[in-house]
C-alpha cells in the first residue's frame, strides 16, 4: 500500500498497476529513458529470483519530466524456492544523491577555479617578464642593495656571481651616465620622492642597454632615511622603436624636401649641362676653356647623380624599367667609370658573352654600378685592383633555401670587388643604413649603398656582401633574368639627329625654355614657344594643323601639362607628346601619359638626349 501511494504521487507519471503485476516490467517501465539503470535493476532482480540476497539502485522518473527520484533497493528471497518471490525494501536516497552531486560539482568548480588562478598567475609573471620590470631595495645605512630576480635578468647576472651594493651597481652604469646617476641617488636620500632617471648600463659582453629607474625614499618617524625602494625597467626595445620612428620621420622629411626642391634644382642642372655641352661643341678641345667646361660638366653630372640618389632612396624618383643587357650598360658607362678611378688602381672588366636580359631602369642601373665603383675606389687609398664581372646564374631549390628572400630561377649576376681595406663584421651590419658612412667629413653622404639596396629591392633582386678587413670587399647583385636574350644593338649615333618638323615647346622657366629652343632650332626644327598651358592653347588655335610634336613640362601654373594635352587632344587626338619634368612623383607623371603616343624625359638632360628622344618619337621608334 505504501508503494502504491508513492507510485501514484511521485513516480510512473501517475500510473496504477494491479497487485501481482510483473515487478520486473514495473522497473523497466519506471526507468523509461534510463536504459543503463534499467539493465542494472533487471540484473539485480534476476539475482534475487535465483535466491540471492542483493542490493542495487534504481532511478524513477516523476511526474515532472525534469525530476527524478533515486532509490536503494534491498531484496531478500522468501525461500530457496525462487517461485515464492522476495521481499524488497525501497530506501529513498534522492536527497543524499543530490547532495553528493552538489559536492562533486562544487569540487569540480574549485578545481576549475584553481586552474584559472594558476593560469592568471602565469600570465602575470609572463607579463612582468615581457615588460622587463624588476625591483630593488637599498639600505641607506649600509648602501647594501637587494635585487629581484627580474633585475638580475635585466643586468644579465645572478646572485651567485654578484652581490649588489650601491658602488658595485655603479660599475654597471655607462661611464658617461655614472656621475648623473650617482648624483640623483645621493640627492634623493634626504627627500621622499618619487624620483626617476633613464640611463645606460653596460653588459658583461660590452652591449649597452637603456633602463629606467623609479624609486621612493622611506624615513623613520624621526625623519632619518631608512630605505629606498624602486623599480628597474628595460627600455632598450622601446628606445630602439623610438629611434626607428625618428629615423623614419627623418627619412620622410628628407623625401619631402627632395621632392620639393627637385623640380627647381633639376631645371638649374638642365641649364648648366645644356649650355656647357653647347659651348664644348663650339670650341676646340685644345682650348684652355675646354678643360674648365669639362670640369663644370663633371660637377653638374655629379650633382645630378646625387639628386637621383637622394630621390631614389626616398622612393620619389620615377622608375621607368626597360629591357637591358648588363654588358651593354657597363660598356656604355665604362668611359665615365675610368674617369672616376685613379691611375694607381688596376681596373678590370670581365663580361660573360651572350648575357641574359634584365628589367631595370637604365638610370638606376647606372647608379648601382657607379656607387659600387666609387666605394671600391675609396676603399683603396693606396691603390689596388677593382674588378667588375657579369655572369648568368641559376639558383636551384637548395640555393634558394640559403637565401630566404630569393626564389629559384635564372639571374644575372653583377659583381664589383676590390682589394681595399675591407669591413669588420660590425661595420658590415650597418652599411645599408641611411647616412651611415666610414668616410671622412665631406667625403661621403651615406646614401650610396642605401640607394643601391633600394634599387635592387625594386627589381626584386638580391644583394650579397663578402668582406674581410684588410683583405677586400665583394658586392654581388643578382637581378632576375628575362627568358629571351638581347641582340646587340646598333651603336648610337655620335651626332645629334636633326629634323624639319614643327614643335610646340611649353615651359614656364624662361632660361630652360630658351636653352631648349636653341637646341631644337640648331637641329633644323621650327619651334613655337609657350610660357604656360593657357599660352599653349592660344598657340594651338593658330598653328594647330602644322604642329607635329608637343614638348611640355608637367608641373606648370594655371594649366599643367596633363591638362593641356587633354584639351589639345579634343581636336588633335593623334598628336604626339613628350612630357618633361624635374619633379619626381611617380604617380603624378604616370597619370595621363599614354605609352603609344607619349614619352617622358627627366630633367636634367643634355640637349643631345632631348634631340634623340624627339627624333625617336617623330619616327615612331618605341623605346
Amino acid at each position: 500500500e505504501a508503494w502504491r501511494r508513492f507510485a501514484s504521487a511521485n513516480v510512473l507519471q501517475g500510473s496504477h498497476f494491479a497487485v501481482g503485476q510483473d515487478y520486473l516490467a514495473i522497473c523497466e517501465r519506471a526507468h523509461g529513458e534510463c536504459a543503463e539503470e534499467a539493465l542494472a535493476a533487471a540484473a539485480g532482480l534476476r539475482r534475487v529470483l535465483r535466491g540471492e540476497i542483493t542490493q542495487f539502485s534504481l532511478v524513477y522518473p516523476c511526474h515532472s519530466p525534469t525530476e527524478k527520484r533515486w532509490f536503494r533497493l534491498m531484496a531478500t528471497p522468501l525461500s530457496e524456492n525462487r517461485r515464492a518471490g522476495a521481499v524488497v525494501m525501497h530506501l529513498d536516497t534522492t536527497e543524499r544523491h543530490l547532495a553528493a552531486e552538489a559536492v562533486a560539482e562544487s569540487e569540480q568548480q574549485q578545481r576549475q577555479l584553481a586552474r584559472q588562478l594558476e593560469t592568471e598567475r602565469r600570465r602575470l609573471l609572463e607579463a612582468q617578464a615581457v615588460a622587463k620590470v624588476g625591483s630593488w631595495e637599498t639600505d641607506l645605512d649600509t648602501l647594501d642593495v637587494t635585487w629581484s630576480e627580474e633585475t638580475y635578468r635585466i643586468f644579465e647576472t645572478s646572485p651567485d656571481r654578484f652581490a649588489p651594493t650601491h658602488h658595485k651597481f655603479l660599475t654597471f652604469v655607462h661611464p658617461e651616465d655614472r656621475a648623473a646617476v650617482d648624483d640623483i641617488l645621493i640627492r634623493s636620500i634626504g627627500q621622499s620622492g618619487p624620483f626617476s632617471i633613464e640611463h645606460r648600463i653596460v653588459m658583461p659582453d660590452g652591449r649597452v642597454k637603456f633602463v629606467e629607474e623609479r624609486w621612493r625614499t622611506f624615513k623613520s618617524e624621526q625623519g632619518r632615511p631608512l630605505r629606498a625602494i624602486g623599480t628597474c625597467q628595460d627600455m632598450t626595445e622601446r628606445r630602439n622603436v623610438q629611434l626607428q620612428l625618428l629615423q623614419s620621420q627623418k627619412m620622410e622629411a628628407v623625401g619631402l624636401l627632395a621632392g620639393g626642391i627637385a623640380h627647381d634644382f633639376n631645371n638649374l642642372l638642365t641649364i648648366i649641362l645644356g649650355y656647357t655641352e653647347t659651348l664644348m661643341s663650339r670650341i676646340p678641345a685644345t682650348d684652355a676653356a675646354a678643360e674648365m667646361l669639362s670640369a663644370i660638366q663633371d660637377a653638374a653630372e655629379s650633382a645630378a647623380r646625387l639628386t637621383r640618389q637622394l630621390l631614389t632612396f626616398s622612393r620619389k624618383e620615377m622608375s621607368a624599367p626597360k629591357t637591358v643587357n648588363l654588358n651593354d650598360a657597363i660598356n656604355d658607362i665604362e668611359k665615365m667609370l675610368r674617369r672616376v678611378i685613379r691611375e694607381d688602381i688596376e681596373f678590370i672588366i670581365v663580361l660573360q658573352p651572350n648575357l641574359r636580359q634584365i628589367q631595370i631602369d637604365p638610370g638606376h642601373l647606372e647608379q648601382v654600378v657607379m656607387n659600387l665603383t666609387v666605394n671600391a675606389r675609396d676603399a683603396m687609398p693606396d691603390g689596388g685592383r677593382l674588378m667588375i664581372e657579369t655572369a648568368d646564374v641559376e639558383l636551384t631549390e637548395s640555393d634558394a633555401m640559403k637565401r630566404p628572400e630569393c626564389v629559384p630561377g635564372r639571374y644575372v649576376a653583377l659583381t664589383v670587388s676590390d682589394t681595399g681595406c675591407g669591413m669588420t663584421p660590425e661595420v658590415k651590419t650597418h652599411i645599408f643604413e641611411p647616412f651611415f658612412t666610414t668616410k671622412g667629413p665631406g667625403r661621403g653622404t651615406g646614401l650610396g649603398l642605401p640607394t643601391v639596396f633600394g634599387i635592387v629591392q625594386q627589381c626584386q633582386g638580391l644583394i650579397e656582401v663578402d668582406s674581410v678587413a684588410e683583405i677586400g670587399t665583394s658586392f654581388t647583385i643578382l637581378f632576375p633574368a628575362r627568358d629571351e636574350r638581347l641582340q646587340h644593338a646598333f651603336p648610337p649615333e655620335e651626332t645629334a639627329p636633326s629634323g624639319c618638323e614643327t614643335i610646340l615647346l611649353v615651359e614656364d622657366e624662361e632660361p630652360v625654355r630658351r636653352l631648349l629652343k636653341i637646341a631644337l632650332e640648331s637641329s633644323g626644327y621650327t619651334v613655337l614657344c609657350a610660357v604656360d598651358g593657357l599660352d599653349a592653347i592660344r598657340v594651338m588655335q593658330t598653328f594647330a594643323n602644322s604642329i607635329d610634336l608637343v614638348i611640355t613640362d608637367i608641373v606648370m601654373p594655371n594649366l599643367n601639362g596633363r591638362e593641356l594635352v587633354a584639351q589639345i587632344r579634343r581636336d588633335r587626338p593623334e598628336i604626339r607628346v613628350l612630357f618633361m619634368s624635374g619633379y619626381t612623383d611617380d604617380i603624378l607623371m604616370r597619370r595621363g601619359i599614354s605609352g603609344a603616343t607619349d614619352a617622358f624625359i627627366h630633367k636634367p638632360f643634355p640637349p643631345k638626349v632631348l634631340l634623340q628622344k624627339v627624333r625617336n618619337i617623330l619616327d615612331n621608334i618605341i623605346e
